[in-house]
């Protein structure tokens, strides 16, 4: 597959994007117990796995830089009181 995209929106989250034509092969066995389908478009086709899942959300609750330095900042003003 020459077009396979992993991409990002506020609904669906992560995503692999596929042309129509290679998204009907994913929705068959055995590639169907990967890819899980979540969107069909005009030319593409939307699919998730559970590894993806699991990476979204480890993405998501990782801590920022800004609030990993503002913890920091806030126990070194404590400490030195």
């Amino acid at each position: 597959m020459r077009a396979l995209k992993v991409r990002h929106n506020n609904v669906l989250g992560y995503f692999i994007e596929v042309t129509a034509q290679h998204g009907e092969k994913l929705t068959v066995a055995p590639l169907n117990a990967t890819f899980i389908h979540r969107q069909t478009l005009a030319g593409q086709v939307r699919f998730t796995t559970t590894e993806l899942a699991a990476l979204e959300t480890r993405i998501a609750n990782a801590p920022t830089a800004r609030s990993a330095w503002s913890w920091k900042s806030s126990r070194k003003l404590a400490t030195s009181v």
